[in-house]
């Protein structure tokens, strides 16, 4: 079967399933004439077939067959499919015997057919056609009926699970096994731990001695499954086995008898597998027995220098016999099966014993708790054992913290003193307080019964109050906590050291002069105000502010040290003289303690009536860059008032205020200062600046004024990138036409740009074109490589593109861009035509690679692209003509001359190192043709001495066979 062919298959199979309850299928009440036959719909079956233990292992269809009156059943067909739509068991029964031709035609005899009994006990074991189980999975089971009239009936397509697969117990442990149920201070219940597969039923189960179940757990899917009134199953609710603890009650509630008991876990899965595990040893023990063990203390510390290192046991039988001899194990609290240390003796056993924390070895046991146990035998050999007396040893000394939120309270922001403490409550902890020499201490669990308090108050607020209510003295406490365990081990906590400060610390504010003068120093400079405290420590900071009558803050001043006095010279926070007005001023102290008194001093007048001096600027921008333009600030000084003036210092800041530049002389200040853009340091830097003047007078009165407008400063030349393609550059192939691309960017950081300028440069180093505009070049320009003189660029030559770029500054910007030419072949009367005048020789000579090396490599590069050109015209033959320069050319007879005895002969040797160069590059030397034209075909005037290199030229003709 194809894999198209399952697929429908499948998909049919499936549809149907979905419309069992279509009325296609026969069944229901039987009418007249009608052949039914009808399998209860029931949900997925699920059978484990070949699982002796299983419950359900084959499926038993149960059909009701009802022919129609006088039909009988002459064949039926059972099919099970697999969920790829494959028939994996078919059994097939048909009955071939008929009545004969005379039979049928008088209708003599009984028709043979199938017993309906054989149907009605179909089943399936889950056997494939060749008899072997099949494999776990989802399957698919109908019935066909055929009678003797060739009416077909069927049941719908039923789903059914074959499963073989008991479940999984993953895990089944019970880690302690001895317990007490019942008895206080003992071990009342102990853990089951146990996990599974996910199944429908789990059930767990107490036996006792005798066999008998006297607890039982399930851990069930709700729904369960049951073939004989099937319903519809939900294998999400599913359950695995769940940890649980026994509490040692039966099935009622009652604690079960002392003795032995096992635990059972069995699953089971819906086809009846099963898996089922034991675990023994369960001990029952309520009975306190005659032999008793009673410890002096719960726990102790076996340490050289701890304080409780032995623990004394007292051993105590109730008994009628006599002992014949006794034993007193240590053993381990969990399972009580591993002995560390053990004490044994004939007859009755001492009434006490001490053990000091030593196992059998001599070595110290690790921290924890263990059981001691009495054993005595009697003379009849009759075994008592002693429940386990539980002791802890214990070498670690309990710990605690104490925290607070201020090392100084009692004042106005800081009435109470928050206090966190944390600690271990099954210790003693006292609590301890040290105030200079005193110590006190108090019990915590007195202090928490007394006075209804819980540890859960922590962190709670201290007010400075005892516990009656009672102001303690301001001081310095000292706090912690000091702590004893069970085992004798004494901890003690951090030390917490606070002050409780309630005094008052009322402060005032004097003032000392009441007008100043910021703009004219030393008449009326500043005004003093004196704190006035009455408790200088404890001061964290002081605070001076100084504002208007509207209220707006333009001084402040804060210290972290107490000081005597405070000055202001009538100026902001930055530095600039304040409005003429009233101000007054604002003392804030800040204590440690909270307190934060404030006084008030003033009114303050602000007099700005001083000297008035004159500063302007030739112009607001220049540029100090060395070309005789701008190079210098002219600064123009008018002093209003000249008599009493000392000194005078010129001053340049920048934009944020910082002095960079000063230039100081004695007297009246000349009426021009230039300044030539330097820092005190020599540097000249980009940027905006304010220019001003200081003038200081007899007596110590100083003004000082500024330039109402900034000066630029920008000797920096824009910012010029330049950019072009294609390079090489081929303004002409085959008569195509091509333009260079030139990009480019130009940008001023502070200046505007004005103008800018576009030179080439052939390369012999004369001008081939200039273009020219005002303002930012433009961002993209073409060039079709047209000189200015109409003509086109040389093949394989370097050309150079300056570009200038000027600045309102003038500053100015130079960068050149180097546009290499391509081999350029041009069309001319039907042939093609190659120019070079890139190919160099020594004067004079005729050999190719006499040339220096400078230019031997370019030489190279020449013919190399050269060769690649005139390969791409395979079918042409090439001419190769070479060309000269007169030198002697004054004189018609003069140029004959040179030409027939000098340059013919060089321009043919020429040539012919070319073409030698050529076919060693690939060229075929049949191809190429000489021709030595000399100096006959100048490309430009003898005379023009700049421009004659191109004369001095080869060129090839491509022409076709």
């Amino acid at each position: 079967m194809t894999g198209q062919s399952k697929i429908l298959r499948v998909l049919t199979l499936a549809l149907v399933a979905l419309s069992i309850a279509a009325p296609v299928f026969a069944g229901g009440a039987q009418e007249d004439g009608e052949f039914v036959i009808n399998v209860p719909r029931q949900p997925r079956v699920f059978i484990a077939p070949g699982v002796a233990e299983a419950d359900h292992q084959v499926l038993q269809l149960d059909p009701e067959i009802a022919p129609a009156p006088d039909r009988v059943i002459r064949s039926f067909e059972l099919n099970i499919f697999n969920v790829e739509g494959d028939v994996v068991y078919q059994q097939l029964e048909q009955e071939t015997a008929t009545r004969g031709f005379f039979g049928n035609l008088f209708n003599i005899g009984t028709v043979p057919q199938i017993d309906p009994e054989l149907i009605r006990n179909l089943q399936w074991d889950g056997r494939d056609n060749d008899g072997d189980i099949v494999p776990d999975g989802e399957y698919i089971y109908q019935l066909f009926v055929v009678d003797d009239e060739g009416v077909t009936r069927r049941t719908p397509p039923q789903n059914i699970t074959v499963d073989t697969t008991a479940p999984e117990i993953v895990s089944l442990d019970i880690p302690v096994r001895i317990f007490s149920p019942g008895v206080p201070g003992g071990r009342e219940s102990i853990e089951i731990v146990q996990d599974g597969s996910a199944e429908v039923s789990w059930v767990g189960e107490i036996v006792n001695s005798a066999g008998q179940t006297v607890r039982t757990v399930r851990f069930e899917n709700p729904v369960q499954y049951d073939p004989a009134t099937p319903t519809r199953q939900n294998l999400a609710n599913d359950r695995r086995p769940q940890t649980w603890t026994w509490d040692g009650r039966d099935a009622d509630g009652e604690i079960v008898p002392d003795g032995e008991y096992s635990y059972v876990l069995t699953g089971r899965d819906r086809p009846g597998n099963r898996i089922s595990e034991t675990v023994t040893g369960i001990r029952v023990a309520t009975e306190d027995g005659d032999a008793v063990v009673v410890a002096n203390r719960p726990a102790f510390n076996p340490s050289p220098n701890a304080r409780v290192r032995r623990v004394e046991l007292t051993l105590s039988v109730q008994n009628v016999l006599e002992i014949d001899r006794w034993n007193v194990e240590v053993r381990d609290d969990a399972t009580e099966t591993t002995v560390f240390r053990r004490f044994e003796g004939e007859g009755a056993p001492p009434a006490t014993i001490l053990w000091n924390g030593l196992n059998d070895a001599g070595r110290q046991v690790a921290d924890g708790t263990y059981h001691v146990i009495l054993t005595v035998t009697f003379e009849n050999g009759v075994t008592q054992r002693s429940l386990g007396t539980p002791v802890a040893v214990d070498s670690v000394a309990p710990t605690a913290r104490v925290t607070t939120d201020h090392d100084v309270f009692g004042g106005e922001t800081k009435p109470t003193l928050q206090i966190g403490a944390t600690w271990p409550t099954e210790a003693s902890w006292a609590g301890w307080v040290q105030l200079g020499d005193q110590q006190f201490r108090f019990d915590l669990d007195e202090v928490f019964a007394d006075f209804n308090v819980t540890p859960d108050l922590f962190p709670l607020e201290w007010d400075g109050r005892d516990l009656d209510g009672t102001p303690l003295p301001d001081g310095t406490y000292t706090a912690w906590l000091v702590g004893e365990d069970a085992a004798g081990n004494i901890g003690e906590s951090n030390r917490v050291t606070f002050t409780l400060d309630t005094r008052a610390t009322p402060i005032g504010l004097a003032q000392e002069f009441d007008t100043v003068s910021p703009d004219f120093q030393g008449v009326n400079d500043e005004v003093i105000f004196r704190p006035e405290l009455t408790v200088t420590d404890s001061v964290e900071s002081m605070r001076l502010t100084i504002r208007s009558l509207e209220g707006r803050v333009v001084r402040t001043f804060t210290t972290t040290r107490v000081v005597t006095e405070f000055s202001w010279d009538g100026r902001d926070n930055a530095g600039i003289a304040v409005s003429e007005g009233t101000y007054e001023a604002e003392l804030q102290v800040f204590y440690r303690n909270g307190n934060q008194p404030v006084a008030v001093a003033g009114p303050v007048a602000v007099d700005r009536d001083a000297p008035q001096i004159g500063v302007t600027l030739e112009y607001t921008a220049f540029a100090p860059n060395g070309d005789g333009y701008r190079d210098t600030l002219p600064v123009r000084v008018t002093p209003a008032q000249t008599e009493g003036l000392v000194s005078w210092t010129a001053l340049v800041r920048t934009a944020a205020g910082d002095l960079v530049r000063t230039v100081a002389g004695d007297g009246v200040p000349p009426s021009r200062i230039d300044w030539d853009g330097r820092t005190d340091s020599g540097d000249i830097i980009d940027g905006r600046y304010r220019v001003g003047i200081r003038l200081n007078y007899t007596g110590g009165g100083r003004v000082e004024h500024f330039a109402e407008e900034e000066v630029l400063l920008d000797a920096s030349a824009p910012d010029v990138q330049v950019t072009a393609t294609p390079l090489p550059f081929r303004p002409e192939f085959n008569g195509v036409s091509q333009d260079l691309n030139v990009q480019i960017t130009a940008t001023d950081e502070w200046s505007d740009i004005t103008d800018w300028t576009i030179e080439l440069i052939d390369p012999a180093g004369n001008n081939a074109g200039t273009i020219e505009g005002t303002g930012t070049p433009p961002a993209r320009l073409t060039w079709d490589g047209t000189l200015a003189d109409g003509s086109m660029v040389q093949s394989a030559q370097i050309y150079t593109g300056r570009i200038t770029v000027r600045d309102s500054l003038r500053n100015v910007a130079v960068e050149d861009l180097e546009i290499l030419t391509d081999i350029i072949v041009r069309q001319e009367n039907g042939r093609l035509r190659i120019v070079i005048s890139s190919i160099e020789f020594e004067p004079n000579s005729g050999y190719l690679f006499e040339r220096l090396n400078d230019r031997l490599q370019g030489n190279l590069e020449t013919l190399r692209n050269l060769a690649r050109i005139l390969n791409q015209f395979p079918d042409r033959d090439i001419i190769i003509e070479g060309h000269a320069n007169h030198i002697r050319y004054r004189t018609a007879a003069e140029r004959r001359a040179e030409q027939r005895d000098f340059l013919l002969p060089l321009s043919e040797q020429r040539a012919r190192q070319v073409r030698d160069a050529l076919a060693i590059l690939g060229v075929g030397v049949d191809r190429m043709t000489l021709r030595a034209i000399g100096g006959d075909r100048p490309v430009v005037p003898f005379d023009d001495y700049a421009n004659t290199w191109q004369n001095r030229r080869v060129e090839f003709l491509l022409e076709r066979p």
